[in-house]
């Protein structure tokens, strides 16, 4: 049965699949890099583990109240198998990674039905093949080890302490309620724990052998532990017992801090938060499967060597030297990198729709300024307070645009973090290593902006993967790395940005191209050795492709066509360059903004024209020795040596002058588009102007 939502419900469902998409992102976002440390053979960072199964954890949480029982299942499906992961009960590898990833995929999809449907009816995507997919890591309890919340045998074939005993007897829902008055008090001191142990972790699986990290970690675990019991947190108390053991085998030099162990502990660790997490809500500390969790703990740790006894014996008295009373103040300060969400800027979520409304306002507004302006000019008589408000009221408008444009700006963090993804996967159908370099992810653009240059980046960065990147093994004869990169950048320049994909790959094979493109006609066989920029322009065209097989990632032609349409779209440009055996870049340059430009009003006769600034290279006047006029009529200009088509506008709208203009008489206007340039013949400049872009409203009609 349906959830019907109210006026207000809908709000808390949108808020839910924004907050949601976010998380999901990141999560993704963190798989990819858990897969790379996986494939590098490093050691797993048990808090990215943990900071996934926190991310599902929570959206369970928040489906369950808002009545998603799809969602809600697959949530609990994902979380159970991260769950064993952290807990060490299963070791994190590649498929795990590939199966998470799917899962965001399904979400994705999922909340963008939500977001369109308000409700998961009609969500035709197969859930069921992956829910059975997700079952299959599921280590089932031991029959008659857990029943009734009470455990039949021992954790361990060794003795334990009272205190131990009482623990790892406790149910899943027996003593894990945490008494609201002490809430304010755990949680963030159990945050701060949690961060401190990752952070000290991530460190150790890049430098393992320094054992500061190693003893950090496994101080503020035993801290937390302590701490769970003395709220009686059964459930956390117990797994941070055990992690600590595995941390204290590591410390102790009985197992290798090797990546497969990192991303067991760091799993461990997302199931221990998702637990706080649930108390912080309200909720009880119980951990689903935790048993499961605990003996594939136990398989990990055992070591033939010294067996687990040892361990134990160490990290009880590393126990007992800390003490209950052990001062949570006193231990070492983490870097300001463990904390990265203690300290963020104020934000609240603003409708898409009203941003438009209020870009659409500001747009009236310097429309009005502009006749108001105009008004001013052709006033036969000097008002001096006119002049004052106009000023006034320019200096206004000019702020308000600004707020309302920069209301509209995200950062392009988001938009690269998928492209980590999609570098991920291509080079695993490849079989190519590629590592993805990300600078400047925190410049800022139009949100407009983002929307048509997901599809260029996507296609620009396919054809570096599957084109550019050699073989591992190529690149090593030719005395390369075997792990190929590509640096994707953005920054600011002026006006515009520029985002450049840079790889280090075998770069364009310039004959290659030319052939392909004399085979199709679209070269003169004459034009033996046209320029470079005319060559890679080629790459450009519908349906060129110089591949020589149609694989499931490209060869069919199509991409880089819809990179220059989609940048074309926003008033960009391409540039592309590149060299033999050295790799490729290709550079969009895109303006800031696509509402308000700043443009150069130019009259023709007593029509006035507008050119973006951006597309302007230079204004000039020119001589009649300068200007040729060539066999089919069309004219073209003499600038330095290159000659440019002029357009004279009069003539292409069909404007009658009542005077014709010389052509030494005006000035010639040079603007360039992403390959070409023209020189548009004007009688004068007006001067600097904003415009203001936007469609004719329907009822005007289709008009030329």
């Amino acid at each position: 049965m349906d959830y019907e939502y109210m006026e207000n419900d809908l709000e808390i469902l949108n808020e839910f699949v924004q907050e949601s998409k976010e998380s999901i992102e990141q999560a993704e976002q963190t798989l990819i890099g858990l897969e790379q440390v996986i494939i590098a053979g490093d050691k797993i960072d048990s808090d990215a583990i943990n900071r996934i199964f926190r991310t599902f954890h929570s959206i369970k949480g928040s489906a369950g109240f808002i009545g998603l029982p799809l969602t809600s299942k697959i949530t609990h499906k994902t979380e159970s198998v991260l769950d064993q992961l952290r807990k060490g009960k299963t070791e994190l590898n590649k498929t795990h990674i590939s199966v998470f990833l799917e899962v965001c995929d399904l979400f994705n999809c999922l909340l963008d039905h939500l977001s369109e449907k308000h409700s998961e009816s009609g969500f035709n995507t197969p859930s069921e093949k992956l829910i059975q997919r997700l079952d299959e890591f599921i280590i089932p309890e031991k029959e008659g080890q857990v029943k009734k919340g009470k455990r039949k045998k021992p954790l361990k074939k060794k003795s334990k302490s009272d205190k131990q005993k009482k623990i790892s007897e406790k149910g899943e829902n027996n003593g894990t309620q945490l008494e609201p008055d002490r809430v304010g008090q755990f949680i963030p001191e159990a945050g701060e724990l949690l961060d401190e142990i990752e952070s000290n972790l991530l460190a150790l699986e890049k430098q393992p052998e320094n054992p500061q990290f190693c003893e950090v970690a496994l101080r503020a675990m035993n801290n937390l532990k302590e701490y769970s019991e003395a709220c009686n947190l059964q459930d956390i108390a117990l797994i941070c017992r055990h992690e600590g053991e595995f941390l204290n085998s590591v410390h102790s030099g009985k197992r290798k801090a090797t990546a497969e162990n990192f991303a067991f502990m760091l799993e461990i660790l997302e199931f221990i938060k998702n637990a706080v997490e649930n108390v912080a809500r309200g909720g009880t500390a119980s951990i689903p499967g935790k048993q499961a969790l605990i003996d594939l703990m136990q398989e990990t740790i055992s070591v033939p060597e010294s067996g687990v006894s040892d361990s134990k014996r160490t990290i009880d008295s590393g126990q007992k030297k800390n003490g209950e009373n052990n001062d949570l103040n006193t231990r070492p300060q983490a870097s300001a990198a463990s904390f990265p969400n203690r300290k963020t800027d104020e934000v609240i979520r603003v409708n898409v729709n009203k941003l438009d409304s209020l870009m659409d306002l500001v747009g009236e507004l310097v429309i009005a300024e502009s006749m108001l302006t105009r008004y001013g000019d052709s006033a036969e008589h000097d008002v001096p307070e006119f002049e004052k408000s106009l000023l006034h009221l320019q200096k206004n408008i000019k702020e308000l645009q600004e707020l309302a444009t920069s209301m509209r700006m995200i950062p392009l963090a988001g938009l690269f973090r998928k492209m980590k993804r999609l570098v991920r996967d291509i080079s695993s159908k490849s079989n190519k290593r590629v590592d993805l370099i990300i600078r400047g992810e925190q410049t800022e653009v139009d949100r407009s902006v983002i929307e048509h240059i997901s599809d260029p980046l996507v296609h620009i960065l396919r054809n570096s993967v599957d084109h550019g990147i050699e073989l591992p093994e190529v690149r090593e004869k030719k005395g390369k790395p075997g792990n190929g990169q590509i640096i994707l950048e953005a920054k600011q320049v002026g006006g515009e940005i520029r985002i450049a994909i840079s790889d280090d790959g075998s770069g364009l094979d310039r004959e290659k191209i030319l052939a392909r493109a004399k085979e199709r006609k679209m070269i003169s066989e004459k034009d033996s050795r046209p320029g470079d920029d005319k060559i890679w322009s080629l790459i450009f065209t519908p349906g060129f492709s110089t591949a020589g097989e149609v694989t499931s990632i490209s060869g069919r032609g199509v991409g880089m066509d819809v990179v220059k349409r989609n940048v074309e779209k926003i008033r960009g440009r391409v540039e592309l360059r590149s060299e033999s055996g050295k790799g490729t870049t290709i550079t969009l340059r895109i303006p800031l903004t696509t509402a308000i430009v700043d443009g150069m009003l130019m009259r023709v006769d007593t029509a006035l024209y507008a050119v973006p600034m951006l597309d302007i290279k230079e204004t000039l006047k020119l001589e009649s020795d300068d200007l040729t006029c060539l066999m089919d009529g069309q004219i073209v200009a003499n600038i330095r040596g290159k000659l440019i088509p002029v357009i004279k506008i009069d003539e292409l709208h069909g404007i009658r002058r009542k005077k014709p203009l010389h052509p030494n008489e005006g000035v010639y206007v040079v603007a360039s588009s992403i390959d070409e340039q023209v020189c548009f013949y004007v009688d004068e400049l007006i001067g600097q102007k904003q415009l203001v872009i936007k469609p004719l409203p329907s009822y005007i009609g289709k008009i030329e």
